[in-house]
């Protein structure tokens, strides 16, 4: 299993991130802002945990990062997968959010009834967050890295929330994917009142040219069915990283978010980013944009 990054395999050496990165340090190390809460549920990858991913992301944090972070009101949820026996790790009980079922390629048959059940389990996470902290869900950015960004799309297309976007970092969906007819609205299935059938909610995408784990071509086609859909997605593309986290991807992924949220930088301008994301959450048209 991977220690770093989340997902069943050896990663190489850590990379050094500057985004993303707020609230993994205890309330007491910075000051408390003034301002709502603004969330990023960041979900593992297979064979990793919600503590490790906060571990992970709390050891190469910049100090600078967190403050500017944590001074805008954005904070970090890490949810923990329920073990449950997994395939591909020869039927073992693992941290994963879904089964898979005779591979890793989206040709393979997706195992619906395990994705479905970690849906309603952050579904339920996203009801207490906004309960608690009185908050709507348009306050709420899902995603994850590999397996975590597959199951926030996942649970987007079947969510009654209308969140603030969705990010999927190395990830992908299996060809058959039961969210697919909630997306595309094919087939007499109505898509979600709030969720990515709408083409409402942004869509945050990034992959590595080397990903010889998660390919390439596989989180493209997904990226690309998305705008089929209606779906506005952002699609970015690093060259020669592979199932991995990058700097470039997180500063990039981190200015989305400001964008999507409306969140505020000092003196009062909006995240800093290369440009809008392509709709955002005002129900614009698609946009399928490229970042090499």
């Amino acid at each position: 299993y991977a220690t770093r990054g989340g997902s069943m395999r050896s990663l190489g050496p850590p990379t050094r991130l500057l985004v993303l990165l707020a609230a993994v340090h205890t309330a007491s190390s910075f000051p408390p802002s003034s301002k709502p809460p603004y969330f990023i549920m960041w979900c593992h990858g297979s064979g990793d945990t919600g503590e490790g991913a906060r571990g992970y992301v709390n050891a190469i944090a910049t100090e600078r990062t967190l403050l500017a972070l944590t001074a805008e009101g954005v904070q970090f949820e890490f949810p923990t997968a329920t073990p449950r026996p997994y395939q591909l790790a020869g039927g073992r009980l693992s941290s994963v959010w879904y089964d898979r079922i005779g591979g890793m390629a989206p040709t393979n048959p997706e195992a619906t009834a395990s994705v479905v059940a970690s849906v309603e389990k952050l579904d339920t996470l996203i009801d207490e967050l906004c309960e608690v902290h009185r908050i709507p869900a348009t306050n709420v950015i899902l995603g994850g890295f590999s397996m975590g960004g597959a199951i926030g799309i996942q649970t987007a297309a079947r969510t009654r929330h209308k969140l603030g976007g969705v990010f999927a970092l190395s990830s992908y969906l299996c060809d058959d994917s039961a969210a697919w007819p909630l997306i595309e609205a094919k087939g007499g299935a109505p898509p979600a009142a709030a969720g990515l059938g709408s083409g409402t909610i942004p869509v945050f995408m990034a992959h590595g040219t080397a990903d010889d784990f998660v390919r390439p071509e596989w989180g493209r086609a997904t990226a690309e069915r998305l705008q089929r859909a209606g779906v506005p997605c952002e699609v970015m593309t690093i060259q020669r990283a592979r199932h991995e986290l990058t700097t470039t991807e997180l500063e990039r992924l981190f200015a989305w978010v400001g964008e999507v949220l409306g969140v505020p930088r000092q003196g009062g301008q909006a995240a800093a980013g290369s440009g809008g994301v392509g709709g955002g959450n005002d129900g614009g048209g698609a946009v399928c944009r490229y970042l090499e």
